[in-house]
């Protein structure tokens, strides 16, 4: 099991929870998030970490192309393990593959799955758990997640998004 903390930047807190090698790190670039954090910061962190983290994801959401790109070039140079870009929202399938970086996606069930085929950075599909949990309560949990397995390839993956303040 692989464990992802999101946004933390304390370095003494880091460096506690890499002592039981928890080294991915997520931080939120969302600007109407609770979570948002200024790229600054993250900045700051990784070159005040001491060692590499093994991977750093940096969350978006309907951000335009520039913003992301700047932020990815900023980050990437201050970063000395893996940088995954990370993204929700309504932008089609297809924006993410610019950026010729490895990506997390957040489920969207308004877009036709059929097209997981054709994507070459996506590297894991994140699901919230109420959107699981909804899938079980009509029965199509099975069929659902069969059809999703059938369409990753051996490099990809699944996740679970649960929130702390849900039940």
């Amino acid at each position: 099991m692989k464990l992802r903390v999101s946004g933390i930047y304390n370095p003494e807190i880091i460096q506690y929870l890499r002592q039981y090698n928890i080294s991915h790190f997520s931080y939120d670039f969302r600007p109407t998030s609770f979570n948002f954090t200024q790229a600054y910061r993250v900045k700051e962190m990784l070159e005040s970490a001491g060692s590499p983290f093994d991977t750093i994801s940096i969350q978006f959401a309907d951000e335009k192309d520039f913003v992301i790109s700047e932020i990815l070039k900023d980050i990437k140079t201050s970063s000395q393990g893996e940088v995954l870009l990370e993204f929700s929202g309504k932008h089609p399938l297809e924006f993410f593959e610019q950026f010729e970086t490895p990506y997390i996606w957040h489920f969207n069930e308004l877009v036709n799955i059929d097209k997981l085929v054709e994507l070459k950075y996506l590297s894991k599909i994140s699901f919230d758990h109420v959107f699981l949990e909804r899938l079980m309560q009509f029965g199509d949990l099975f069929d659902f997640l069969g059809k999703m397995t059938s369409l990753l390839k051996e490099n990809q993956s699944l996740e679970i998004h649960l929130d702390w303040d849900t039940s």
